[in-house]
């Protein structure tokens, strides 16, 4: 009992205290407004209606529902509208208590002064507990002067509710006056206030905003902006004023609902002008999946990997098992995972593990201790022309290391194993698109055989992956050129890393087994035309500052890509940007496999480069690779 009471000191702070003499003197003194007012100007012939036991017993009333309600106990300085609501219900009550008291023991009093004096003490109570709320919100930001340093003058483009809790970020920070207003398209919004700070109009205005108030920085509060409208607005502020900051909050697959706005502003980056499509998530459906259920993710270190357990950390999961073979990619990750928990007040139960998924008793271990209820394989080699000559290690890690993972989903009754594919298996040439065609082809081996759900997400280029063209194009231009692109007529599908991660997790939530889905990923691009716009984003002039090469086609590449062998076979999901094969119109040869997989790894390191594509082609029919392929060589032209 010592310790409960104990607690409840503790928590009735110096500020609450003060808040309590603050109401005493709020009720006094509006009892005796009401009082005034009601009986103005014949004061002294009403003085009897003074009752102090009236007073006493009001007192009491608010100060036993408030304690009650915990109204004290709140932090006021980090006060939001739902303690405003809490204080006005708290308010509401004291009044419907005190009534009762002088409806039963204190005749006679008049209904309106009761009325004025409940209006004047809940007023009156939010208003003061409001000021001083702003008041340490200023103070907590240590009243920066903008004059000590050259004062930043903002302009946010976007009135929505991410512009407004930018702009309560900055104010809380005490920086109000940095804020000049904001741009937004919506001709409602022309000229009202928000937060007291003007919406001038839409991007029409920009000149004359950025001229007139001299602002030197903007950003962009427009999470769910698609590229085109990116690149309207990045385009008209470049153009008028080259030199401007411009800072943009990322993408709604890229933030939680917890995080920071203005810990995640950062600079444009090309993959915004890219990549970013407007995409709507079956948020119901993922978290009825996910929800409580402890995920394995292979590949954990890599591109998609990483951001597939960033993704799966936002909803309810009970444990996430990081699974990766490399421990600096791994260590990156535990870095990154941890920085992104506390920027997004995320708190979940995560497992790293170094393994191989060629190691299948190392996995098997993995499996056994933590007991997954649902495997993301993303563990994968894809850099096609390397594969090329390096084709026993892509079958051994890309095709047997998958097997490993089914197995053992089969063998831990996992609910739901989702592997991650690429256009590459569609109509392969190569060595890297025909061993995760051949991965597929397992997983649907598995499932009709074993009634495993197995599920299967497609999807083309992701933007800035470790290994494609955006990093390697940026580097180049970094050392000063050339360009190097292998093809005038090379197109490829993009996609960012986080739309394909939460794309890929949405689609698992629609899988009954053996599904194979293909997400939406829009135009194919012209990697020329990539270049040329990555030129134009480091403001520099192609031909001029930098010029672009050609190099040729690398070995195993195709001029385009193509995410499914026939479109009328795909069937729609809840989702537009998911796609979905019907399971039961899929033909494989079962017999083709059964034998393939007999094999062991080992034995195809001494075959000859036409006995291995040959040996793929058994399972992979569509497999189409050039029979005048020569066994040595050069390990030639492996970057562009």
């Amino acid at each position: 009992m010592k310790k409960k009471s104990d607690t409840k000191l503790r928590k009735f702070t110096l500020s609450n205290r003060f808040f309590l003499i603050a109401d005493i003197l709020l009720i006094i003194g509006s009892y005796l407004v009401a009082f005034f007012l009601r009986f103005y100007p014949d004061i002294k012939a009403n003085l009897r209606f003074i009752r102090y036991q009236d007073i006493i017993i009001q007192l009491i009333c608010y100060f036993s529902i408030f304690t009650a309600l915990n109204i004290y106990s709140i932090m006021w300085a980090y006060s939001n509208i739902k303690d405003i609501y809490r204080l006005a219900f708290a308010n509401l009550i004291s009044a419907i208590l005190y009534c009762i008291w002088l409806a039963f023991f204190s005749k006679g009093v008049s209904r309106l002064a009761v009325l004025i004096d409940f209006f004047f003490v809940l007023s009156g109570s939010i208003f003061y507990r409001a000021l001083y709320r702003d008041y340490y919100s200023r103070r907590n930001g240590s009243f920066k002067r903008t004059f000590e340093k050259e004062k930043d003058l903002i302009l946010i483009i976007g009135a929505g509710e991410a512009g407004r809790n930018l702009l309560a970020e900055i104010i809380r920070r005490g920086e109000e006056d940095t804020v000049v207003g904001f741009l937004d398209d919506d001709e409602k919004k022309k000229g009202q206030l928000l937060n007291g700070k003007r919406i001038f109009g839409g991007l029409d205005k920009l000149s004359t905003v950025v001229s007139d108030y001299a602002v030197n920085k903007i950003y962009i509060a427009i999470p769910s902006a698609t590229s085109v409208q990116i690149n309207t607005i990045v385009g008209k502020i470049k153009t008028q004023f080259p030199d401007i900051q411009i800072k943009i909050i990322p993408s709604v697959f890229e933030i939680s609902e917890n995080a920071s706005l203005l810990k995640t502003l950062r600079d444009v980056s090309i993959e915004d002008l890219l990549g970013r499509k407007e995409y709507e998530i079956d948020l119901k459906a993922i978290q009825d999946l996910f929800t409580g259920k402890r995920i394995l993710v292979t590949g954990a270190g890599g591109s998609i990997g990483s951001e597939l357990c960033k993704q799966l950390l936002k909803f309810d999961i009970d444990m996430l098992i990081a699974v990766g073979r490399g421990e600096f990619s791994i260590y990156n990750l535990i870095k990154d995972l941890e920085k992104y928990c506390e920027a997004n007040k995320i708190d979940r139960k995560i497992v790293y593990r170094i393994a191989n998924i060629k190691n299948i008793s190392l996995m098997d271990n993995i499996f056994e201790k933590y007991k997954p209820d649902i495997v993301f394989h993303a563990a994968a080699h894809k850099h096609v022309p390397m594969m090329e000559f390096n084709e026993a290690e892509a079958i051994a890690n890309n095709i047997f290391g998958t097997k490993n993972i089914l197995e053992l989903s089969v063998k831990h009754n996992i609910k739901k194993c989702v592997i991650i594919s690429t256009d590459k298996a569609v109509n392969p040439v190569n060595i890297m698109g025909a061993t995760k065609r051949a991965a597929e082809l397992l997983a649907i081996y598995y499932y009709k055989k074993y009634q495993l759900c197995t599920t299967i997400v497609r999807f083309g280029n992701v933007l800035g992956s470790r290994g494609s063209v955006l990093p390697l194009f940026k580097e180049q231009i970094e050392k000063g050129g050339p360009i190097t692109v292998t093809h005038p007529d090379i197109q490829r599908y993009f996609m960012t890393i986080p739309e394909a991660a939460i794309l890929t997790i949405n689609a698992s939530s629609y899988s009954e087994g053996g599904d194979i889905f293909v997400l939406d990923m829009g135009q194919q691009y012209k990697i020329v035309e990539i270049a040329k716009n990555l030129i134009s984003f480091y403001g520099l002039t192609e031909g001029k500052d930098i010029s672009i090469v050609y190099t040729g086609l690398r070995p195993g590449e195709k001029l385009y890509e193509e995410l499914y062998f026939n479109k009328e076979e795909l069937l729609p999901t809840n989702n537009k940007s998911i796609m979905r094969f019907d399971p039961l119109k899929m033909k494989y040869e079962r017999e083709n496999i059964e034998k393939f997989i007999q094999h062991r790894p080992e034995d195809f390191i001494n075959m000859s480069k036409i006995q291995i594509r040959e040996e793929i082609k058994s399972i992979v029919p569509e497999y189409n690779f050039d029979s005048e392929f020569k066994d040595n060589i050069e390990n030639s032209k492996l970057i562009s």
